[in-house]
């Protein structure tokens, strides 16, 4: 994959990097970048790609799913996130697109609760957050989580699963990695679309 990229991508490369966590440091950062073979940080395009993926839904339903967390998305700009990166007019999917996204998906598969105020949105999404975005959109429970992680070929244990649900800061805190967030999005995709 390095000696074609950038020219040919490849979408099946794991481990791989998605995105960085606010407390990684400079010198990992640079480490992580060499090693990849794009060079990059994808960010939340991959997970936007992926999630478009596995909930095969279609432009119209991405707007009003945004609109259900007060976001406007204008066509124009879904049809510039659905274009590959070298054609012209492309736009990659922002933390903002997805954060709303996101949210307006607990809002899409759940309801609103009309007895609470709504939960502002997150200006910096970090794995872990949207680990558990998807966790309360698809109402997973804690065997849920596990047999989707399972049947990716990445089981974890009870406490280390919990352990990415606690606080930041948390004594038990731990950063949900790069690796775990995608064999997640890949057996939840198994899940849903089989």
């Amino acid at each position: 994959a390095a000696r074609f990229a950038p020219a040919i991508k490849v979408n099946g490369i794991a481990p791989a990097l998605i995105q960085f966590n606010p407390d990684d440091d400079e010198a990992y950062r640079r480490k992580a970048l060499a090693k990849s073979a794009l060079g990059i940080e994808p960010g939340a395009e991959v997970i936007y790609q992926s999630l478009r993926y596995l909930l095969d839904i279609s432009d119209a339903q991405l707007v009003g799913i945004c609109q259900l967390a007060d976001y406007s998305l204008s066509p124009e700009a879904v049809a510039a996130l659905l274009k590959k990166d070298d054609e012209e007019g492309f736009q990659p999917c922002s933390d903002e697109v997805l954060a709303h996204f996101l949210a307006g998906l607990v809002l899409h598969k759940r309801g609103r609760d009309e007895s609470r105020p709504p939960l502002p949105v997150e200006k910096r999404l970090t794995n872990n957050i949207i680990l558990k975005k998807l966790r309360v959109a698809f109402e997973l429970k804690e065997d849920d989580m596990h047999a989707i992680l399972k049947a990716a070929g990445f089981p974890v244990s009870k406490p280390e699963l919990s352990a990415l649900f606690r606080k930041f800061g948390h004594t038990n805190y731990r950063t949900c990695g790069d690796q775990l967030l995608r064999n997640f999005l890949k057996g939840l995709t198994l899940r849903v679309r089989d």
